[in-house]
């Protein structure tokens, strides 16, 4: 099939329903959105996210999506998923997620995950953006690769339906039509703090960090074995941990956390 091509640079309704952006194996460059309150089908209280994208295996390559200059607040579920897709998202602020209303889950800010159809892996430049207020995890990659710069992931609370997680950037490993997928993180020129649990949080997958400031978080770095791979952090110079930040306090801890898990539902 062929792919088209959106375009949008204007704010779109607020409160609209299950998804307010969602986008399918098209070339869609946006910007200057401002999403708000997108709500739950009414149907099943499911659903409520602020942008969807995802690769189409009918449409053939993945192609590419940016997202610039935007704001995504009070979202359900997810404020920005990105599934299969290579994606850049610049000075984009996502806030304020909530949890699902149906199940009180998921309350995600970005979620990175390969195509749930075809295992395609993300590739995702994030550059100065900011990611506040979550519920679970601030920012998750499952799988692929992900860079980020001058990016602040701040104030992730605890999953609302039992109290677990508040991961400010967590990266995973996972298993998609029976291949071991992993994932490998970049994060320079950014700070991470405030977060309910682990700053950052590797569960089988290669995190490099330079320049970059992990404060005030429960334990800054936490790295654990998942699905038979271990962990890996690379120091690149530069960065900071504790509370207040110091260069002494840059230890990864294993604290026999639970992995946070990708989106497990077929896509929409």
């Amino acid at each position: 099939g062929l792919s088209a091509q959106v375009a949008a640079r204007r704010p779109l309704p607020e409160r609209n329903r299950d998804f307010a952006l969602f986008v399918a194996g098209a070339e869609a460059p946006a910007e200057g959105l401002w999403i708000r309150d997108t709500l739950p089908t009414a149907a099943d209280l499911r659903g409520g996210r602020g942008v969807n994208v995802q690769h189409d295996p009918a449409t053939g390559p993945v192609q590419p999506f940016t997202l610039r200059g935007s704001l995504i607040e009070q979202s359900r579920e997810i404020g920005i998923v990105l599934s299969g897709v290579e994606a850049t998202l610049e000075g984009v602020h996502v806030r304020d997620t909530l949890p699902q209303e149906a199940t009180t889950l998921l309350g995600r800010g970005i979620n990175i995950q390969a195509g749930r159809l075809t295992a395609t892996l993300p590739q995702v430049t994030l550059r100065h953006g900011l990611v506040e207020t979550s519920h679970e995890v601030g920012i998750l990659t499952v799988s692929g690769t992900a860079t980020l710069t001058g990016v602040l992931a701040r104030d992730t609370i605890p999953r609302a339906s039992d109290g677990g997680f508040g991961d400010g950037l967590a990266a995973a490993n996972e298993i998609v039509a029976e291949q071991l997928l992993t994932s490998v993180l970049l994060l320079e020129q950014s700070e991470i703090s405030g977060n309910s649990r682990a700053g950052v949080a590797s569960f089988g997958a290669a995190i490099q960090i330079g320049a970059s400031a992990l404060s005030c978080n429960a334990f800054d770095l936490n790295g654990e074995t998942h699905i038979g791979t271990a962990f890996s952090f690379t120091d690149l110079g530069g960065h900071t941990c504790g509370c207040p930040p110091s260069a002494d306090g840059r230890s990864v801890q294993s604290n026999g956390i639970p992995p946070i898990d990708p989106l497990a539902a077929p896509e929409p």
